[in-house]
């Protein structure tokens, strides 16, 4: 079996820190300190794409009931009421697009990992633990990213449907 490391390998090891002169020491501050801190940068992170999401969907429906009110008075205000409600719509898609389901990357097979680092010392299993935590959490930053992107494109199409239902809710027929 391949571990994610093997799919995966971008990151090179290098990047992450250089091996200590002294090995109890660095096994030391890698289970103490770095290990538990990359696991609660890990965990922020799958936080954070469920925040999103959250934000995401709750404007989404928003944009949904604004739809359906300019829907339902159409024929009470201005005939240009299909300007805004595209406008919405595209919003919603942009919305969508940010809670679109993606990659979300765990780290290391727990058994796999096992299996391979069994017959490594401790302080190498604490440093690939490391590494695949890191790589893990960059990849779901970089994922973090687009959905954030989208999420922003989404509010401000958003804001602007609305800003232009002033002038067809104001401006009625004559």
């Amino acid at each position: 079996m391949t571990s994610s490391r093997d799919e995966h390998a971008e990151l090179p090891r290098t990047e992450i820190a250089d091996p200590w002169e002294d090995p109890d020491d660095e096994y030391a501050v890698l289970v103490d300190l770095t290990v538990p801190e990359a696991q609660q940068r890990f965990y922020s992170v799958s936080s954070d794409w469920s925040a999103l999401d959250t934000k995401a969907l709750g404007i989404l429906a928003v944009a949904a009931a604004a739809i359906a009110i300019l829907v339902t008075v159409h024929q009470d205000v201005n005939r240009l009421w299909w300007i805004p409600a595209v406008t919405l719509t595209v919003a919603g898609g942009f919305l969508i697009a940010a809670i679109w389901p993606r990659d979300f990357y765990f780290g290391p097979d727990l058994l796999d990992f096992h299996d391979e680092m069994r017959d490594l010392s401790p302080l190498d299993g604490a440093r690939e633990l490391l590494y695949e935590l890191v790589d893990a959490t960059r990849k779901n930053d970089e994922n973090l990213t687009g959905k954030t992107t989208l999420f922003w494109w989404g509010l401000g199409v958003l804001l602007a449907g609305l800003v232009a239902c002033l002038p067809i809710t104001l401006f009625r027929p004559g």
